[in-house]
């Protein structure tokens, strides 16, 4: 609520106009009949003495009328600030990625010396596809991030036991899903490198599988996460529909900044190499993600605590 300065005071009071004052002979009749016609100076409604109202979709009504709130955005303007703010904050990941994607199809295709390295690894990758995609996408996008994370924070996530049995199943099996997302797609659009085979691939990856199956999973799973591991509090979130659609909207079109040239790289490589391409990719892109999200977490929870301190000192 807003408080009236004396200056405000001062400006709100009314000098006493010489018309309505009302000599002792005059009675008290007709000063009473005078008084009454003429509006009080101290209801006068003041608009830099209102009281302040939150900017909220749950502010109250205030003396019988709703006051209007003005700048709350739209959920579109929404969508879009948190697609910008992502894509922004998300910049670096997106170009490592980009460059290593770009640097593992360029020694395959372009040094001959690469080329026993490059089929030893594709001849383990048929040996065995589904151990070697449960545990490389396990260790390269989930346990190898934590670590990172540990090394620049010292501290682990917690509850240390849940976040662990989390990465642990979630990425051994979305490195499953994904194996079994490329072979389908290779048996529906051909198992060739060519141009117009890969853009096809990159239509049904990135426009069809991602957002009508792939991101409606995946951010029930880390909105699991988010909720401490709780299924009650996990229940409740799914109520807020408003807030799991702003955030369906925006890892779509974030991730289209770093997997559009992503998937381009990995479906121009061979099917043995591109669950390998895959984690190379996704290894460097979580790890300086993660990074760029603890430097982040850790200037907040400075000025966290310094607000109070500089608080005490005035």
């Amino acid at each position: 609520m807003a408080l009236m300065t004396p200056e405000k005071a001062k400006a709100t009071e009314t000098v006493p106009d010489e018309r309505t004052a009302v000599s002792d002979s005059e009675g008290l009749a007709d000063a009473g009949s005078e008084a009454s016609t003429e509006t009080p100076p101290e209801v006068a409604i003041d608009a830099d003495i209102m009281p302040d109202v939150p900017e909220t979709p749950d502010s109250k009504v205030t003396g019988g009328k709703r006051l209007a709130l003005e700048g709350e955005p739209s959920f579109l303007q929404e969508v879009v600030l948190t697609i910008r703010r992502g894509i922004w904050q998300n910049r670096l990941p997106t170009m490592m990625a980009i460059m290593v994607g770009s640097l593992f199809m360029g020694l395959y295709y372009g040094v001959p010396a690469t080329e026993p390295v490059f089929r030893a690894v594709g001849d383990f990758e048929k040996d065995i596809p589904v151990l070697f995609s449960m545990f490389a996408s396990m260790l390269c996008a989930g346990l190898a991030p934590m670590l990172v994370q540990f090394c620049l924070t010292r501290s682990w996530p917690k509850p240390f036991l849940s976040h662990l049995l989390f990465v642990v199943l979630f990425w051994s099996f979305l490195g499953v899903y994904v194996k079994g997302q490329y072979t389908f797609n290779a048996w529906l659009n051909g198992d060739t490198a060519e141009l117009g085979t890969v853009i096809r691939k990159i239509v049904c990856d990135q426009f069809v599988f991602s957002p009508l199956v792939n991101y409606v999973w995946i951010t029930a799973c880390f909105r699991f996460r988010d909720c401490n591991f709780s299924c009650s509090e996990f229940r409740a979130s799914l109520k807020d529909r408003r807030g799991l659609l702003l955030q369906f909207c925006a890892m779509n079109v974030a991730n289209w900044s770093t997997w559009l040239p992503g998937v381009a790289v990995i479906y121009s490589m061979p099917s043995a190499l591109q669950m390998p391409c895959w984690s190379v990719i996704i290894f460097f892109y979580s790890s300086l993600l993660t990074l760029i999200s603890s430097s982040t977490s850790a200037r907040e929870t400075k000025e966290t605590e310094a607000g109070p301190a500089a608080a005490e000192e005035v």
